[in-house]
């Protein structure tokens, strides 16, 4: 199977190409395709509402980069605002499991820290210091920490791009990937609902999308963003099920509804449900 879902990939050779020819960090597939979407979906736009206007010196932008490690999303970030955004002063917070602390079972944790040790001030792991962002306490230690950093790169509105790569281990039950997922991917949405500036972008990764679940998911993303697309990269593998939630040009959400959304964040809220 390996072999024939290799075979069945155009993009199979992007990888080596941005390594050998054009010295990348952290030249993954996960780089192309996050470069891909921050392309062709135009997640970061210079004219959007979302970048504060400035009559001297560069706007300060920031991204938000759930689920993120080993770091991809945010090397691809970083290529991308150096070569097409130079005018900004931008930067980042990221938040994932924690691979140093004892509480994470190990095997849910990414083995590369090499990012995460050479950036740690830029990580965020939450009140409980797990990075896990089904827990309530953390999503608004998040926000918390979002504020602070946009407050301090003048960009008080809030975040400008909000992305989420998480992902869940369904080898054991394939079948089931959506709903074994759908907790994770709904605790996504409502952090980043909490950090996006009116104006926004946002992008989650999911798999399928025909339990109620993801159908749900989409139809709040379609009350509270002007454009809602469903993205498959060139360089995402044909063979898997994966593809991207898209929304553009986030609307604000009112505080109260932002609140419920909250407290219904958990680690198995769709259970039984």
């Amino acid at each position: 199977w390996e072999r024939a879902a290799s075979d069945a990939n155009p993009a199979d050779q992007v990888r080596a190409l941005l390594r050998s020819q054009f010295h990348v960090e952290l030249g993954t597939i996960a780089w192309a395709k996050m470069y891909e979407t921050l392309w062709q979906c135009d997640m970061m736009p210079g004219n959007s509402p979302a970048v504060p206007r400035r009559e001297r010196g560069k706007p300060g932008v920031v991204s938000v980069h759930l689920c993120e490690a080993p770091g991809a999303f945010i090397a691809a970030t970083n290529h991308f605002v150096k070569t097409h955004r130079q005018n900004w002063r931008w930067d980042w917070m990221a938040v994932s499991l924690n691979p140093y602390c004892e509480a994470n079972d190990k095997f849910a944790m990414i083995e590369d820290d090499a990012l995460i040790a050479a950036t740690m001030p830029n990580w965020c792991f939450g009140a409980d210091n797990t990075g896990d962002i089904r827990r309530i306490s953390n999503i608004q230690a998040i926000w918390d920490r979002g504020k602070e950093l946009c407050t301090r790169m003048g960009c008080p509105g809030g975040v400008l791009m909000v992305t989420a790569d998480g992902a869940v281990d369904t080898s054991m039950d394939p079948n089931r990937q959506e709903m074994i997922t759908a907790s994770l991917h709904y605790c996504e949405v409502v952090a980043a609902l909490g950090l996006l500036a009116v104006g926004g972008n946002f992008v989650w990764k999911g798999f399928t999308l025909y339990e109620h679940p993801s159908i749900c998911s989409l139809f709040l993303m379609g009350c509270l963003f002007d454009k809602v697309l469903v993205y498959k990269p060139a360089t995402s593998k044909p063979a898997n099920s994966e593809v991207y939630v898209v929304g553009k040009g986030f609307r604000g959400v009112p505080t109260e509804v932002l609140e419920l959304l909250l407290g219904n964040c958990g680690e198995d809220i769709f259970t039984g449900r």
